[in-house]
């Protein structure tokens, strides 16, 4: 077989007619043939199920890891020893990535994973964040989770 090219196999299944005309105005808004348009639609069925099982994985890690994670780097070493780790967004949310590809599983605070209570947890910014970790961090935000009362520009 040359590199690239799959193996096809004939399959027989049994469809309820719904389905089968769902496929059909599928592959003409597609303008493919009726078993392309099938093929993509298994294709997507199956990523999703896949993409499911490793977002329950990602949350599961990300539990484990946070139940006895010490620091940042415990923590992110934690992760990527079982194929996650976590990001920081533009917006200063943290989201749990497929590592090494780096792809986007999930937002940490599905995990109840906030940068403001991990920042206070570890005693430091999250690392490698641009201008500081800490800038996307307000006085609100931190004010919301500890309690602390006051003014802004009292420091």
């Amino acid at each position: 077989m040359i590199a690239g090219m799959t193996r096809d196999r004939l399959v027989s299944l049994r469809l309820p007619a719904d389905l089968i005309d769902a496929i059909s105005r599928a592959a003409r808004a597609a303008d493919l043939p009726p078993a392309e348009a099938a093929r993509h639609a298994l294709r997507a069925g199956l990523d999703h199920l896949a993409g499911s099982s490793r977002e329950s994985e990602a949350r599961d890690a990300m539990r484990a890891a946070l139940a006895s994670a010490r620091d940042w780097l415990d923590l992110q070493r934690r992760l990527r020893s079982v194929g996650f780790v976590l990001r920081q967004g533009r917006g200063g949310a943290l989201a749990v990535h497929d590592w090494p590809a780096n792809r986007y599983l999930l937002a940490g605070e599905v995990v109840g994973v906030r940068l403001a209570d991990l920042v206070l947890r570890f005693r430091a910014p999250f690392p490698g964040h641009p201008g500081g970790a800490t800038a996307p961090l307000s006085f609100q935000t931190l004010r919301g989770n500890t309690g602390v009362t006051g003014r802004e520009d009292a420091a």
